[in-house]
């Protein structure tokens, strides 16, 4: 919360973009609530609506994990965008594009570090620590849905059913 306010007050934070960070960083507090592997959605989907999700595709991992990679294009690469837009003053697309490969770079960088933690801290437990759950591609997806998740907040811009320029601000601060 504390760089939220940092950010906001040295950047005009507009609504999309706050609503987009706030929903990623709740789903990074359920995450960490649970540990990723273990947030008990089947459960939850069960009592709401009569079997489990997984049931219905198929599942045998929880890809809570995966989801949240999902996210973390699809809600971040936006504010990458604007504040390269505002900020650096390159062009919609250009930003676009540069901010589809932060997210893409950025998660390259997380699963090399998740994985040198793990084989340093605890080899024998690298596998637990990382909700690989089994899936030798886990870093490889993790990455792809990232990417996807940008790429599609990307489509869902130039398509105009999200505007990618930042408009009224949440918290806009004198300079």
């Amino acid at each position: 919360m504390l760089g939220l306010l940092i950010y906001a007050r040295r950047f005009a934070l507009d609504n999309v973009n706050f609503v987009l960070l706030m929903l990623f960083l709740s789903m990074h507090l359920l995450g960490a609530r649970y540990l990723y592997t273990n947030v008990p959605y089947d459960r939850w989907t069960a009592q709401l609506f009569g079997s489990p999700l997984s049931s219905w595709f198929g599942w045998e991992r929880n890809h809570f994990d995966r989801l949240t990679h999902f996210a973390y294009g699809l809600c971040l690469v936006r504010l990458f965008q604007t504040t390269l837009v505002s900020r650096l003053r390159l062009s919609e697309r250009a930003a676009g594009w540069f901010a589809v490969e932060w997210v893409l770079a950025s998660s390259a960088l997380y699963e090399l570090f998740e994985w040198l933690i793990a084989a340093t801290l605890s080899p024998a437990a690298a596998e637990g620590y990382n909700g690989q759950q089994g899936d030798m591609w886990d870093a490889q997806k993790d990455m792809a849905l990232a990417t996807l998740g940008a790429a599609m907040m990307q489509w869902m811009i130039h398509m105009k059913w999200i505007t990618s320029s930042s408009a009224a601000p949440i918290i806009k601060y004198p300079q």
